[in-house]
């Protein structure tokens, strides 16, 4: 009797959860466009390094990428986007590199031609819905705040989610491997 041994994962990341982590980095992207021209090249170069990485599964330039587009919402900010427009920005930039992880992991772990497509789905909705409430929530926020504190709140909002994200999220996150 012989034994079959089964084909090992190839590796790639999973292809549904990488498709919308690239269009969740085009929201990102798009925020900063009638904002911003150092933001628009920033986020350029941010849009192209998440998608690259999710091409090769690279979560060390998936990480770079994400850094990228948030980093151009918040010049975006700075050039006069409003609050609404910088917590949609930062959010959708958050998703695409969750999503992005997600697919890397998936695709490490079962490979590409494995039937994924409920579980990315689970995980890109639970994500959304969560990064929605995020933006619902910090927007009243910031409406019923007025002067200068607004965006305070918002970036603290936001960097708390982000705390939370890494403290409960899984380990293999924070890995660069």
């Amino acid at each position: 009797m012989s034994a079959t041994n089964p084909t090992p994962p190839d590796g790639s990341p999973a292809l549904l959860s990488s498709w919308l982590a690239v269009c969740l980095a085009g929201i990102a992207w798009s925020v900063t466009v009638p904002w911003s021209g150092h933001g628009l090249a920033i986020a350029s170069v941010g849009w192209l390094l998440l998608g690259l990485a999710l091409l090769v599964g690279d979560r060390l330039v998936l990480t770079i990428g994400g850094a990228g587009l948030v980093l151009g919402t918040f010049v975006a900010a700075g050039d006069g986007a409003g609050v609404l427009a910088t917590l949609v920005g930062t959010t959708a930039s958050v998703l695409a590199w969750d999503v992005g992880q997600h697919a890397i992991s998936i695709g490490r772990q079962l490979g590409r031609a494995a039937t994924t497509v409920r579980a990315e789905l689970t995980h890109v909705l639970a994500s959304v819905t969560t990064g929605t409430v995020i933006v619902v929530l910090a927007g009243a926020a910031s409406v019923l705040v007025t002067g200068t504190q607004p965006l305070v709140a918002v970036t603290l909002l936001l960097l708390g989610g982000g705390l939370v994200a890494v403290v409960f999220g899984p380990r293999e996150l924070l890995s660069i491997e």
